[in-house]
């Protein structure tokens, strides 16, 4: 406080952001309502379609029901260099910790593409094929289609609204 007494510059840049908690509030209910749409048609797109086989051998078109016993892992090399033997693993229909399950699930991995990591999960999504199905790369580009709109409306669209009303703040 005494900071911003003595100091004219500190003084103006505080009130500039005070002045602009009102417009950033809309910006925010504006973001929330937008994650919640995205989330609701991610969840209708893509809800029980980005499971897959957590061992090899149940590749497309073979898909839940091929995905069931055990895997015997090859082991490959370890850090010294020398091979591990084999272990036997369980399979297990999966799916990926980033996914649009549910609503909660969907508002994370939306969030998640709001920081511009979008690769994975836009690659799981276009893998997809059908329910109960093994993915298969790049068999469903299109959906790549509500990622691209969701990166523009959802992070680069809100992100400029947020900065140019901070920058209008200063401009008062």
């Amino acid at each position: 406080l005494r900071l911003m007494k003595r100091n004219e510059g500190m003084r103006v840049i505080i009130d500039a952001l005070i002045g602009t908690m009102g417009p950033v509030l809309y910006v925010v209910a504006f973001s929330l309502i937008n994650f919640g749409v995205f989330a609701l048609v991610g969840t209708g797109l893509f809800g029980g379609m980005m499971f897959a086989c957590s061992a090899p051998g149940a590749e497309y078109p073979g898909g839940k029901a091929e995905c069931s016993g055990t895997h015997v892992d090859d082991g490959g090399p370890n850090f010294l260099g020398s091979h591990r033997p084999g272990i036997m693993v369980p399979r297990a229909w999966t799916t990926p910790f980033w996914s649009f399950d549910s609503f909660a699930s969907s508002v994370l991995t939306l969030f998640r593409l709001s920081t511009v990591k979008y690769v994975s999960v836009l690659e799981q999504a276009m893998d997809i094929t059908e329910f109960d199905k093994s993915p298969q790369a790049n068999a469903s580009w299109g959906y790549a289609v509500f990622f691209v709109v969701f990166m523009l409306v959802g992070a680069l669209f809100v992100m400029n609204i947020f900065v140019g009303f901070i920058v209008d703040g200063f401009n008062l």
